[in-house]
C-alpha cells in the first residue's frame, strides 16, 4: 500500500528534456550553461552528468510544473528571466515553429477589470406627478466575479397631499424607505461589448419596505413593513469612464417600475 501511496509523485519527479526530434529524456537539469544543459540520467541520479547542446533541445519540463523553452539566438526574441539550480536563463513567451508547442494564451482583456462598483442613482419615472417627490432609488452592484454583482441599495418616497372625504377635505402625509439586496448578471462579454461604453445587465433582488402615514383625519401616526421581490433588467450608457446614465425596469407586485438617472462607476 505504501508503494502506491508514494509512486504517482515519484513518478512526476523528474525533469523531463525535449529535444527538437520530440523525443524526450527523463532527468534531473544540473545546469545551464551558454552551450550546454548538463543533467544526471533519472535512472542513475548518483552517476555521471552527461551533457546535451542547447542547440538540440526545444524545452524542459521541471518536476515543479514549470517549463522553459530553448531558443538559438537567431530565433530568439522578447524572453522572461527565469532560473533553475540558482542559474539564470530565460524563457521564450512567442510563437514557435514547432506545432506541440504550447503556446501562451492571451489573458482575457477588459473584463477581468470590469468596473468594480457601479452605483445607480434614479428615479421611478412612471411615479412622477403621482407624489410629491417620485421614489428615489440607489444602487449599487459591487463585482464578485467578472460579470456577476452583488447589488444593495434604498429607496425614498415622499408624498404630502389631499384627501376628501365625505365628512371633509384632510392633509395626509406619507413616507416610505425601503432596503433592497440582491445580484446582477452583466451581459457585456456575452454579447461582446466595450464595457467602458455602458453594459447590460439583468437582477432579481428582494426588499423591505418601511411606511409611515399622517393625516388630520388620524390620531395617530400609522406605521407597516413589507416584504418584496422584484426582477430587473437595464441597459447603461458611459459618457466618459466613469459616469453615465442607465434606464432599467423592475418588475415585481403591482405595476412595473421604470427607473432612470445617472450612474457613478470605479474603474480599476
Amino acid at each position: 500500500m505504501l508503494l502506491f501511496a508514494i509512486s504517482p509523485s515519484f513518478l512526476f519527479a523528474q525533469d523531463i528534456i525535449i529535444k527538437n526530434d520530440k523525443s524526450e529524456l527523463k532527468a534531473k537539469v544540473v545546469e545551464i550553461t551558454s552551450d550546454f544543459i548538463k543533467y544526471h540520467d533519472w535512472d542513475n541520479l548518483t552517476g555521471p552528468i552527461y551533457n546535451i547542446a542547447k542547440s538540440q533541445v526545444f524545452m524542459i519540463n521541471y518536476q515543479n510544473g514549470k517549463r522553459e523553452f530553448i531558443t538559438n539566438s537567431s530565433t530568439e526574441s522578447t524572453k522572461v528571466p527565469t532560473t533553475v539550480n540558482n542559474v539564470s536563463n530565460t524563457e521564450s513567451v512567442n510563437d514557435s515553429p514547432y506545432t506541440f508547442m504550447p503556446k501562451e494564451k492571451n489573458k482575457p482583456k477588459g473584463y477581468a477589470t470590469f468596473p468594480d462598483r457601479i452605483t445607480y442613482v434614479g428615479v421611478a419615472l412612471n411615479n412622477i406627478g403621482k407624489t410629491t417627490i417620485p421614489t428615489i432609488v440607489t444602487m449599487t452592484d459591487i463585482f464578485v466575479a467578472p460579470n456577476i454583482a452583488l447589488t444593495t441599495g434604498v429607496t425614498l418616497m415622499y408624498d404630502n397631499s389631499k384627501v376628501e372625504t365625505v365628512i371633509g377635505t384632510f392633509s395626509s402625509k406619507v413616507v416610505s424607505i425601503g432596503a433592497l439586496v440582491g445580484g446582477a448578471y452583466y451581459l457585456n462579454q456575452a454579447l461582446k461589448l466595450d464595457k467602458t461604453k455602458g453594459a447590460l445587465y439583468i437582477g432579481a433582488a428582494v426588499a423591505y419596505t418601511y411606511t409611515a402615514v399622517s393625516s388630520d383625519a388620524l390620531d395617530e401616526m400609522v406605521t407597516s413593513g413589507d416584504f418584496g421581490g422584484f426582477g430587473r433588467v437595464g441597459g447603461r450608457l458611459n459618457f466618459t469612464k466613469g459616469f453615465g446614465a442607465f434606464a432599467e425596469v423592475q418588475v415585481g407586485k403591482g405595476d412595473p417600475g421604470i427607473i432612470g438617472g445617472l450612474t457613478f462607476s470605479i474603474i480599476k
